[in-house]
């Protein structure tokens, strides 16, 4: 598989192929399959397709922050790509997760994520059936990497998500929800406001601050992890307003901001990383 990820992305030796994507959360937002990997800036720009016209849409529609909008910018991108470089869906795998319901109840899969690791919703709602508290999960797959910046797989980073908290998250019917941000709010095209949960702890037992907040974003924009260049692509600058509020400044407006950097960037503990 990195063999052909290397031909394919890396040095372009291909005349055709074929790719199969599954479904982590940074891949539920239209952005990914528009300007990710159709666009000639899009960080997965394998198949060397190229039209002003349809890198214009696909720009536009990343920045447009009113739905409606949006979602004419994006119908308008795809009508230009399927009349260009027309692709079709070949097969998918079978996607099977097997719960124990004598252990545990109240399974529900999430909407287009099921229970593998790329979401953690659906092991939010499992109920002990009887004295077991202690889910244990099996799979074939397993982490190149247990740190949150260097792991390559999409699998591997679904397990992170376990570990690491992200300011918003996807619930089992694919809306954003609340999580490490109690709330966000739009103040302007380019300025946001987090609202950080109260008594939240590391697992050292130290209180989660504005702090580590700003020191995620600053720490993000300096040092650049590949993986998360395109969640922070949008980020100009974080400040702090108050003891529980961040204010998110932007170089331009995002669409994306919300419903993939917030879903993504893990807060990390300044007291640990700096």
């Amino acid at each position: 598989f990195g063999q052909i990820l290397g031909k394919v992305y890396g040095r372009k030796e291909l005349v055709t192929a074929m790719m199969g994507f599954g479904s982590p959360e940074q891949r539920l937002d239209p952005d990914f399959y528009l300007r990710a990997i159709y666009s000639t800036v899009g960080a997965f720009y394998a198949p060397h397709y190229s039209n002003p016209e349809f890198d214009r849409l696909a720009k536009a529609q990343q920045e447009e922050i009113d739905p409606k909008k949006r979602q004419e910018l994006i119908d308008q991108a795809q009508r230009v790509l399927a009349e260009d470089l027309p692709s079709w869906h070949v097969c998918s795998r079978d996607a099977i997760n097997p719960v124990n319901k004598k252990l545990f109840k109240n399974f529900k899969p999430s909407k287009a994520l099921g229970l593998e690791v790329y979401h953690v919703a659906p092991y939010l709602e499992l109920e002990p059936a009887g004295s077991v508290r202690e889910v244990n999960v099996a799979t074939t797959f397993r982490l190149s990497s247990a740190h949150p910046f260097t792991e390559r797989s999409a699998n591997g980073r679904g397990y992170l998500r376990f570990i690491f908290d992200t300011f918003l998250r996807y619930d089992g019917d694919l809306n954003l929800m609340p999580w490490a941000a109690e709330s966000y709010k739009l103040v302007n095209p380019t300025t946001y406001e987090l609202k950080l949960r109260s008594e939240m702890k590391w697992h050292d037992g130290k209180p989660v601050t504005v702090e580590d907040a700003k020191f995620t974003f600053d720490y993000l924009l300096k040092w650049k992890p590949p993986f998360w260049e395109s969640f922070m692509s949008p980020v100009k600058s974080a400040e702090i307003v108050d003891s529980s509020t961040l204010r998110v400044n932007l170089n331009e407006p995002s669409a994306t901001f919300a419903t993939m950097s917030l879903v993504q960037i893990a807060i990390l503990p300044k007291h640990v990383w700096e």
